[in-house]
């Protein structure tokens, strides 16, 4: 059985970057028999050094995991609670397109749901002051999109990014929404509303832990999960 739990728990080891949790869990099947593999079975793993295995089970077995796994715990319970979910990269719903990007997500936080639609789904993007013919061009791109069946990808930020969810949503069209911060930090808080309109017909979705806030370092890997799951990208005005 594949234990979230355990993902989270794992994620927390020293030395343990998304490159080396995806080759550990396709190498043993499952996190569970990482956290149960000795030095030996772990140096097996393509990309694992045996100074990196080392350090791993020293962590395991010096107390470390029960800190680990207490922080895993947390952050379900605070994703529970606002109705979010982990949709992990060797799941089947995991988007196609997002696993072939260079350096994918091990697992991503979701609020929503995703659907066989949004895999014809295209990136709307910009500045957050555009001008208003680009504010125009955000709309029109948003709504032709969303009115074609197209998914309308975009970042949440404010000025274009804000348009074209709201455009999409305002077609009757799906929306999907890729923020910098934690699934339990709306950013601009101004959009709350917006966020929660796209968690009841569309999704939100953040690689970044609970209770993260818009940390500037966030937002570059946001945009490659934004360009990850789109077949192409509309760039709308740039600062």
């Amino acid at each position: 059985m594949f234990s979230v739990i355990d993902l989270i728990t794992l994620a927390q080891l020293p030395s343990i970057g998304p490159a080396r949790l995806r080759a550990l869990v396709s190498h043993f099947g499952n996190p569970s028999a990482v956290l149960e593999a000795g030095v030996r079975e772990i140096t097996g793993v393509e990309g694992i050094s045996r100074k990196v295995a080392r350090s791993m089970c020293q962590f395991i077995r010096g107390g470390g995991l029960d800190t680990a796994r207490s922080y895993a715990e947390r952050q379900l319970t605070k994703m529970e609670r606002v109705n979010g979910h982990i949709l992990t990269c060797w799941d089947d719903g995991f988007p196609d397109l997002l696993k072939r990007i260079y350096d994918p997500p091990p697992f991503v936080f979701l609020r929503g749901k995703l659907n066989d639609a949004d895999a014809d789904a295209v990136a709307v993007v910009g500045t957050r002051r555009p001008s208003p013919y680009g504010a125009a061009m955000a709309e029109r791109f948003a709504e032709e999109l969303a009115g074609a069946g197209i998914t309308v990808v975009s970042g949440l930020a404010r000025g274009v990014d804000t348009i074209a969810h709201s455009s999409a949503l305002k077609s009757g069209g799906r929306t999907i929404a890729v923020t910098g911060s934690g699934l339990d930090v709306c950013y601009p808080p101004e959009n709350r509303n917006l966020f929660e309109s796209i968690c009841k017909s569309g999704a939100v979705i953040t690689e970044n832990e609970m209770g993260a806030g818009p940390d500037a370092a966030n937002f570059p890997r946001r945009n490659r999960i934004i360009s990850g799951i789109s077949l192409g990208v509309v760039v709308i005005e740039t600062d």
